[in-house]
């Protein structure tokens, strides 16, 4: 990883864990305090449902080699997007996915990876995802696949 590269890197991981940390200081009373606009996307405060993909097992979809189909878990809470606040929430079974720095930490520990060598990844951010019928608690999402390298995840045990 180039030094330029690693820099731009540690930047936005820094913008959002200092987010993170301001999100425990946003009320929650109004739209205009509910959402932190960090590394080229929205931190929003409280959404009622997403999937979170973060540490989800993905298969390459057979019908096409250009999407991964993503087994993720439903979440709640604070989340980072691309997609605005407001759209966020579910509609009937349907819903995206979005990352949470809150799950991150405790009580999973999940670590954060700089992967090199994985020349393919599910990128799942603000993906469409439908809850599964069956367990609420679960949530089969498609996801684009990205080649470029290095990426970054919070998904690492």
């Amino acid at each position: 990883m180039s030094a330029h590269t690693k820099q731009a890197s540690i930047r936005t991981w820094t913008w959002l864990a200092a987010a993170t940390l301001l999100l425990f200081a946003v009320p929650c009373s109004g739209a205009d305090n509910s959402a932190i606009f960090v590394g080229g996307g929205t931190l929003c405060v409280d959404t009622l449902r997403f999937a979170l993909c973060t540490s989800a097992p993905c298969t390459i979809d057979e019908s096409d080699p250009n999407s991964a189909i993503c087994e993720c878990v439903v979440a709640s809470g604070a989340n980072w997007g691309k997609i605005p606040c407001e759209d966020r929430g579910p509609r009937g079974a349907a819903l995206h996915s979005f990352f949470t720095p809150v799950r991150a930490g405790a009580p999973l520990n999940l670590k954060a990876l700089v992967c090199d060598n994985r020349p393919q990844w599910a990128s799942c951010i603000d993906a469409p995802c439908t809850v599964d019928p069956g367990d609420p608690t679960k949530a089969t999402c498609t996801c684009g696949i990205a080649t470029s390298t290095p990426w970054h995840t919070f998904g690492g045990k």
